[in-house]
């Protein structure tokens, strides 16, 4: 067997709940140290992407009822859980808000948002517009504010190019 002198591993973590990342992060620290046990060393490196989106529930009630009304309820098509890093997260990370499809596609059309060739039918854009400007009308009717949970109000993400560190042997994960 040969056994190189150096490894560099990539990969992605994700998680659905934010208190699981510095979990993950220690775990994956202590799987490393046993290079050191065994003569080798390490160096460990994570770029903190976006946290999970995490949608608040009133904010999920009020557009259910605004789509339900305004497009009938056979237009509400709950989705399932994803793994999908997705950069929204920064605002619910600081408000309250909820993250939905619009349902965009052009029919036929198999490139998805993050395809480079991506189009959409623009004739999507009044209806997502409507439906926006409708559930900020009940907000407002209701009461007008949403106030941040305290555990949701602070985001874990660190400004571009920070990074947690260990020493010498490299592993890499986004």
């Amino acid at each position: 067997n040969i056994i190189p002198e150096t490894v560099e591993l990539a990969g992605t973590i994700r998680y659905e709940k934010p208190e699981v990342q510095e979990t993950i992060h220690a775990e994956i620290e202590r799987a490393l140290s046993i290079a050191r046990a065994l003569g080798g060393d390490y160096e460990l490196l994570i770029r903190r992407g976006a946290p999970p989106v995490i949608n608040d529930e009133r904010v999920v009630d009020l557009l259910r009822a605004v789509i339900g009304d305004l497009l009938g309820e056979e237009s509400l098509q709950p989705q399932k859980k994803g793994m999908g890093g997705e950069d929204f997260s920064l605002f619910t990370a600081l408000a309250p808000g909820a993250m939905f499809r619009l349902g965009c596609r052009i029919e036929g059309d198999p490139r998805t948002a993050h395809h480079p060739r991506f189009d959409l039918d623009e004739r999507c854009l009044p209806i997502g517009a409507a439906v926006l400007a409708e559930a900020a009308l009940r907000l407002l009717r209701q009461g007008g504010v949403l106030i941040a949970q305290p555990a949701l109000a602070t985001s874990t993400v660190e400004p571009s190019g920070a990074a947690m560190r260990s020493p010498s042997h490299r592993s890499e994960t986004t």
